[in-house]
């Protein structure tokens, strides 16, 4: 598409105005992206996009970086920024926040957090204020090549928390489409947020070994401690983190059953 305008120092969004009115009528799209000249005023950053809606916009430098690509119809899919500590853009497990800018890498995923909001793989839901469970956490590359897809196995997994924000489970498993993941890889990643008709801001709180565990104080405003402990990390078809959930009380459930196979990785051999 051609402008018959001088774009140079021009803002982004004044540029995108114009690109939007030049189009012509009755085109068919769902989702729509516009790459603009690098003489184009983007204000620092590299793209921009609308939440829940059709449109992208790039600086011509970015517009081939594989993560600018996936963090920007991530908006457009419903989701927001996926942030640690008090920086926005900070959980490296996620391409809504990891700022990697090369053409064809990072391989990587979403966070659980959004990973549950997309609906792409098997969700669970856990009240832990009313049950304990145990969970067989596979990674994303496992489940997209066709194994742990069944009842036994779960992606993402959200433990519900009806008075505020709740927490989201994944098995960062590194390999695959997730084998350059910026951070906590083949951790259990414990991710902060919420869902509804888009995924909310998201904070990264920990990222889990075998044999590590992690508390959420004052689960829920209940005056109890959620724990979340991962028992072992189990390579095989498919590789799981088995991991338990339970509220802090004097009867706590353990991670009985665990194989004698271990190497010296921190993994367990399994079927």
């Amino acid at each position: 598409l051609e402008l018959n305008k001088n774009v140079s120092g021009q803002s982004s969004s004044a540029v995108q105005n114009w690109v939007t009115n030049a189009l012509p009528s009755g085109l068919d799209y769902d989702y729509l992206v516009y790459i603009l000249p690098d003489s184009v005023n983007f204000g620092g950053a590299a793209a921009y996009a609308y939440i829940n809606w059709h449109l992208s916009v790039f600086l011509n430098e970015y517009s081939s970086d594989l993560l600018v690509q996936m963090h920007e119809i991530g908006h457009n899919l419903g989701a927001y920024h996926s942030g640690e500590g008090s920086y926005s853009y900070g959980d490296g497990t996620c391409f809504m926040g990891a700022h990697i800018y090369q053409d064809d890498a990072p391989l990587m995923c979403f966070n659980g957090q959004k990973s549950y909001f997309f609906n792409w793989y098997s969700n669970i839901d856990v009240d832990p204020l009313t049950e304990s469970k145990e969970l067989n956490l596979v990674g994303a590359n496992d489940y997209n090549n066709g194994q742990g897809t069944g009842n036994d196995y779960a992606v993402a997994v959200k433990l519900v928390n009806q008075n505020g924000l709740s927490l989201f489970l994944m098995y960062n498993r590194e390999e695959g489409i997730n084998d350059e993941v910026h951070k906590m890889g083949d951790k259990v990643t414990v991710v902060e947020g919420s869902v509804s008709s888009v995924a909310s801001q998201s904070w990264l709180l920990a990222g889990l070994g075998a044999g590590e565990e992690y508390t959420k104080n004052d689960f829920g405003g209940s005056g109890q401690n959620l724990v979340i402990k991962v028992c072992e990390m189990v390579t095989g078809s498919p590789d799981y983190a088995r991991t338990l959930v339970y509220m802090d009380g004097p009867q706590n459930p353990s991670c009985s059953g665990e194989t004698d196979c271990c190497s010296t990785d921190g993994f367990t051999c399994g079927g």
